[in-house]
């Protein structure tokens, strides 16, 4: 379903309001699919969907407030990461043993509250341009073998040495001495120096999350990014395999986990609806089961198939079909500006029939995937099945092909960009 992008007096049936139109020439094409704006989708080439995912919602949410199209750097996100999972010696390898660069959402808005943002052409210059990067890439393969048994990062005690780290990391994304020089200048030799405690983002390349506006309450009020990312939760749960990073603050978005009953679905749904209404992509974590995926346009339906082994991932949800009451279809990548019919998209009798999804997949076969995007039917999703089969490192239970999303709490009622 496409939402227009009307001022808020035209859409007061919708909890959290609407948005302003960028320019089209900042949009992601002509045939725009949903008026969520998005920047071009990429290609990840290692584990770091989630990367891509939480990038891509601070890319939409500026590209909507200030028709600005940004191009941030994964990579930049990926050393950091990288950096802080290696030397606190925590996560570093899977239950198989194998370097882990799988995290969540919550943890890409920490790196924002503590590192900011950059640029990519600050970072890996020759890869401002690209979708895929290959540089990321060949830092994984020099990682693992640090990693590995004789490497240089084969003991906790050399895992535990910033000085050590940086030096392995430099060296594997091939960084040259100029953004080396930056980083250090902004957050010491062991990067230590985080954002209000010693860390300067005057470099060319930096972007201060503090100077970011994405949205402007019902009050008024300006939403920086740094709201919208809020603090790590002191009292979130942590276990031998993960911390998902989960947010506290007023405006700080939340992972919202789909729930276990129809009730919990049905409150976390309503706040989806609400969030994407406004024209607000939101995070999702899924589970691709890749002998589901229609080959013709790799979107997924049911049954879900394990027969071919899948893997959770991170994507952002763009867009949704709909089936009201009266058995009325609002198709994906149609404009809705009837604002009685607005409001019946809130009623709990309606039903979503799929997702549309920014993906991190690059450019696949079919005209819909071409453009970086995925659809999943909501049948496929929200059904429970047995996740035993599931390469995962957290106990075995049965839960749905979507496990969570990142959506705003109720402070951005009423919001618009």
């Amino acid at each position: 379903m496409r939402r227009p992008w009307l001022p808020a007096s035209c859409l007061l049936v919708l909890a959290l309001g609407a948005g302003c139109s960028p320019d089209d020439a900042t949009a992601t094409g002509a045939d725009d699919i949903t008026s969520t704006k998005e920047t071009p989708a990429k290609e990840q080439s290692v584990g770091n969907c989630w990367i891509y995912a939480t990038l891509g919602w601070v890319e939409a949410m500026h590209l909507a407030h200030a028709s600005e199209a940004l191009t941030l750097s994964e990579s930049y996100f990926t050393y950091l990461h990288w950096f802080l999972r290696i030397t606190s010696d925590r996560f570093v390898f899977d239950k198989h043993g194998d370097w882990n660069t799988g995290d969540f959402v919550g943890w890409g808005q920490e790196i924002i509250a503590r590192y900011g943002l950059m640029d990519e052409a600050a970072f890996i210059s020759t890869e401002a341009t690209l979708d895929r990067s290959a540089r990321q890439e060949a830092a994984e393969v020099a990682v693992k073998a640090a990693l590995a048994p004789g490497g240089a990062l084969a003991t906790p005690e050399a895992r535990k040495d910033p000085a050590t780290v940086r030096k392995v990391l430099d060296g594997a994304f091939k960084l040259p001495p100029a953004v080396v020089a930056k980083l250090t200048k902004a957050f010491g030799a062991d990067l230590a120096k985080t954002r209000g405690k010693g860390a300067s983002l005057s470099g060319s390349g930096f972007r201060d999350p503090a100077k970011m506006v994405v949205a402007v309450a019902k009050d008024g009020a300006r939403i920086t990014l740094d709201d919208a990312v809020g603090e790590l939760d002191p009292s979130r749960p942590i276990n031998a395999s993960r911390d998902r990073g989960e947010r506290r603050g007023k405006y700080a978005w939340q992972r919202v986990p789909f729930g276990k009953t129809p009730a919990e679905r049905a409150a976390t749904v309503l706040r989806l609806k609400k969030t994407l209404n406004a024209g607000f992509p939101a995070p999702i974590d899924w589970y691709p089961a890749w002998a589901s995926m229609r080959a013709s346009d790799t979107s997924f339906h049911e049954p879900i198939d394990l027969s071919r082994k899948g893997g959770w991932h991170a994507s952002l949800v763009h867009d949704y079909q709909l089936r009201l009451a009266d058995g009325k279809v609002l198709p994906v990548g149609s404009p809705v500006t009837d604002a009685a019919t607005l409001q019946k998209t809130l009623a709990p009798d309606t039903a979503i029939e799929l997702l549309r999804f920014k993906n991190s997949w690059g450019r696949e076969v079919g005209p819909l995937a071409a453009r970086g995007y995925t659809d999943a039917t909501w049948a496929y999703l929200s059904t429970d099945f047995d996740r035993s089969g599931i390469d995962y490192d957290e106990p075995a239970e049965r839960g749905a092909a979507v496990d969570a999303f990142i959506l705003p709490p109720d402070t951005w009622d009423g919001a618009s960009h």
